[in-house]
């Protein structure tokens, strides 16, 4: 048999019975990051043409036999790969069959990708995205699910701390964090009292309890004071908030990812579905360089939904509700083993990027429909 080279083509034929196999044997490596397998067995069913037989992840030389008719010398470039050509299938059955064994000329300069540095941190970059989109300026932010200690006070015309009734109500801002449905309307954060004299109280400060709501949103309290004394005139104010997680980071297209999922569940386009927290996008970043440079050169993964910018209740049903629950917080990611929105090269095999998120420190992963979910502790 002639040596393989790039672009070269051999013809391999068994004639016995017997599984086709591609035994390699004496391997030697140079600049190698892993080593070939001890064989390359064909599965027992039959391999179509244009069928991936192996695809090598590293610059490797090596001498193979190949258990056909004759041995053959092999020369497995970084990104090379051997597969049957259109219109050959290889059957693994007693008796006669023939692949052949092709090496890519166009992927022979590839080379492993560096894993990228950590997502720089950032406190309030989903805050300020989502105060850009909805032009709303919240005075603070709040965890979901949160109990919170305010104090309310009247004013009067002056910008003096006067005593009143006061009545408080919660409301929130429609189309915030990415919620583009308002049918049923958002649950709200609860606010308690909501009403007193703030003349009990010392210092005439009223204090409240905000107890958040679990879906990051923009809301306001509409504080209405009544009975501010003789000659004060009362003055209602609002006062905005934000209910959300703070350091999430965005997760942009890249030589990794491809970011896909927008538009789908009235959440706004790729630029709202794709924050995580600074060390969950870091073990994304590990995992899916592991799994491009090892089995998938060249290539991208598509990353699906992570969380919304402000994290909270992502809510893909539209309707308040958790089937999408551990994405709140910014730890977990979708990673499509489906082609649709994912190009077909782009998709990972489930199981090894299952393994590779689990070697990437995740706290728990799952192989659910269309996509491989995997998330972290924090």
């Amino acid at each position: 048999m002639e040596k393989l080279s790039s672009a070269s083509l051999a013809w391999l034929r068994r004639t016995r019975p017997g599984l086709l196999i591609l035994a390699l044997v004496s391997c030697s490596c140079f600049c190698c990051f892993g080593q070939l397998p001890t064989d390359l067995d064909l599965p027992s069913e039959t391999l179509n043409d244009g069928s991936l037989v192996f695809q090598a992840s590293n610059s490797i030389t090596n001498i193979a036999s190949f258990l056909v008719q004759d041995p053959a010398s092999v020369t497995l470039t970084a990104g090379s790969y051997i597969k049957l050509e259109p219109g050959v299938d290889a059957v693994a059955t007693n008796g006669a069959a023939t692949f052949q064994a092709v090496i890519n000329p166009n992927v022979v300069n590839w080379k492993p990708i560096p894993v990228p540095a950590p997502p720089t941190a950032c406190t309030d970059c989903g805050l300020n995205y989502d105060e850009s989109a909805s032009g709303i300026s919240p005075q603070a932010t709040y965890a979901p699910s949160s109990t919170n200690i305010l104090y309310a006070v009247c004013l009067d015309e002056y910008g003096d701390v006067v005593a009143c009734n006061l009545s408080l109500s919660v409301a929130a801002y429609e189309s915030t964090n990415g919620h583009y449905h308002n049918f049923p309307l958002a649950p709200t954060s609860g606010i308690s009292p909501s009403s007193g004299y703030t003349g009990s109280y010392p210092n005439w400060n009223m204090p409240v309890t905000l107890a958040t709501t679990q879906v990051g949103q923009f809301e306001t309290v509409s504080v209405v004071p009544t009975g501010c004394g003789e000659g004060d005139t009362c003055i209602e104010t609002n006062y905005d908030y934000a209910v959300g997680y703070t350091g999430l980071v965005y997760i942009g297209n890249s030589n990794i990812f491809m970011q896909t999922g927008g538009n789908t569940t009235n959440h706004g386009d790729n630029t709202f579905n794709h924050y995580m927290t600074v060390t969950a996008a870091t073990g994304l970043q590990n995992a899916a360089t592991f799994y491009i440079n090892q089995y998938n050169p060249g290539q991208k993964v598509c990353i699906n939904d992570m969380a919304l910018p402000m994290g909270g209740k992502f809510d893909i049903n539209d309707d308040w509700q958790s089937p999408h629950k551990s994405h709140d917080p910014g730890t977990a990611a979708d990673v499509s083993d489906a082609s649709g929105q994912c190009p077909a090269s782009y998709v990972v095999n489930a199981n090894r990027f299952e393994q590779a998120c689990i070697n990437a420190g995740t706290e728990n992963t799952l192989i659910e429909f269309r996509h491989v979910h995997c998330r972290w502790a924090y």
